[in-house]
């Protein structure tokens, strides 16, 4: 029997408890939005940086375009910020894009020693769960957080994928994971409009981000899986 457990911070985690599993990383507002959605628009791929000066290095050594954000504000002298609305085929295609943000590219290079790494969202959660019903090693749900606190939007997301894989197989869920499969039962809908009342999402519209955060709370209006390579995220085949 596939265990699955979940992690509402990244910082509790050790390479050791990723070890030969599939990990699955969430940002939903809106690092892995942005993944999945620029490399449905063509990006040849993404790579991840923890620091404004590793992403220009990384930038200049891969020719890339860079994009990211701190504290939801586009870095000064970006191609690009957070938005995954910025990332349209005429801007990116055949182009790698070097990112940084906040919380999710951190998270996202902290959970790189599992067997297999993908990132998740709304946008492409019918895919990931395939994904995953379709290997077979036990699962790790990473949510992001936000600066450093527990965030419920990336939880939410984390039971939607649970209650989508109880569907399918019989999985063992550790405590966290079976809490957020309860909260997620009640709907994507009802998970959705409580998404709308957390800090995070608060925090973006009071910027002006209303048409990301709507975006980010699509379903499944992608069919990509990003899966890491060793060196940047990359289309599913």
């Amino acid at each position: 029997m596939r265990r699955i457990e979940v992690y509402g911070l990244p910082q509790v985690v050790s390479p050791e408890m990723l070890s030969g599993k599939l990990v699955v990383v969430i940002d939903v507002l809106r690092a892995t939005t942005v993944i999945t959605n620029a490399l449905a628009n063509g990006a040849d791929g993404i790579l991840i940086a923890r620091s404004v000066e590793e992403a220009k290095m990384l930038a200049a050594t891969h020719n890339g375009l860079l994009a990211g954000e701190r504290d939801a504000i586009m870095i000064e002298g970006f191609d690009f910020g957070n938005s995954p609305l910025e990332f349209t085929s005429d801007k990116i295609f055949r182009r790698k894009i070097v990112l940084t943000t906040t919380n999710g590219t951190s998270t996202l290079l902290s959970a790189g020693s599992g067997e297999r790494l993908v990132a998740a969202c709304f946008n492409n959660i019918s895919s990931i769960v395939k994904f995953i019903l379709h290997n077979r090693q036990d699962v790790v749900i990473i949510c992001s957080g936000t600066n450093g606190k527990f965030s419920l939007d990336d939880a939410l997301v984390a039971g939607t994928i649970i209650c989508k894989l109880a569907k399918e197989q019989e999985f063992v869920p550790d405590d966290q994971a079976l809490a957020l499969k309860i909260l997620a039962d009640k709907g994507t809908l009802a998970c959705q409009t409580l998404i709308l009342e957390t800090a995070h999402a608060r925090r973006l519209i009071s910027l002006g981000f209303n048409n990301d955060i709507e975006f980010c709370l699509r379903v499944d209006n992608s069919n990509v899986v990003p899966i890491w390579n060793g060196m940047a995220f990359v289309k599913n085949a």
